[in-house]
């Protein structure tokens, strides 16, 4: 028997549409009619998506980002059917995303495999690399905002980090040895305002 696809992430949109994110790339469910289909818009550039897709992120203007390995960040406005891309070296620092989210203010952040924590510029249309000095934290795999609106980092093989946004640093608050060699945070959620639940 086929193996079917590796899925890492689902998003459901406003229109009852299930995107799927999976090893083969993006794909589309529609719970209406139960049929799947493919997204058919394309950049300027003409690069479709081709790569796993490992996260998918709808913001407060029905913008939605999706995160490849391989490709950067593809950004739909699902409104007029526009695709953008986000690749290196001009529009942002690495092609292997992990993890993007919005925070209370609006802002969009993008975790890497490769280049750490990053933040999208608006004013120039391109994420740029938020920690003044990542003090060799690379392998970074979500982001998750808290009540209190602390940002936290889950890297693969590193712990667990805080965001100061002040400073413009991570700081880690989870070492492997201080945790029963906890080295892997794969996912993130608040029990209640001050404790977290980690998944590893």
């Amino acid at each position: 028997p086929s193996i079917g696809p590796c899925i890492y992430t689902i998003q459901e949109d406003d229109r009852q549409r299930l995107w799927i994110g999976s090893d083969q790339g993006l794909s589309l469910f529609d719970l209406k009619t139960e049929r799947f289909s493919m997204l058919h818009a394309q950049p300027l550039s003409g690069m479709r998506i081709n790569t796993p897709v490992s996260h998918i992120m709808i913001d407060s203007r029905q913008t939605m980002w999706i995160a490849t390995a391989g490709q950067g960040v593809f950004r739909y406005h699902l409104p007029t059917d526009s695709l953008l891309h986000y690749t290196v070296p001009d529009k942002i620092n690495s092609d292997y995303i992990s993890h993007l989210l919005e925070d209370h203010s609006g802002h969009i952040w993008a975790t890497s495999m490769r280049a750490g924590l990053s933040q999208y510029i608006p004013s120039e249309d391109t994420f740029r690399q938020a920690t003044e000095d990542d003090g060799g934290v690379q392998n970074t795999l979500t982001l998750f905002e808290a009540a209190r609106q602390n940002l936290w980092v889950g890297t693969s093989g590193n712990g667990l980090y805080l965001f100061d946004r002040k400073e413009k640093k991570l700081i880690q608050k989870l070492k492997p040895v201080d945790s029963s060699r906890l080295l892997l945070v794969r996912s993130i959620v608040e029990w209640r305002p001050g404790e977290l639940l980690i998944a590893s």
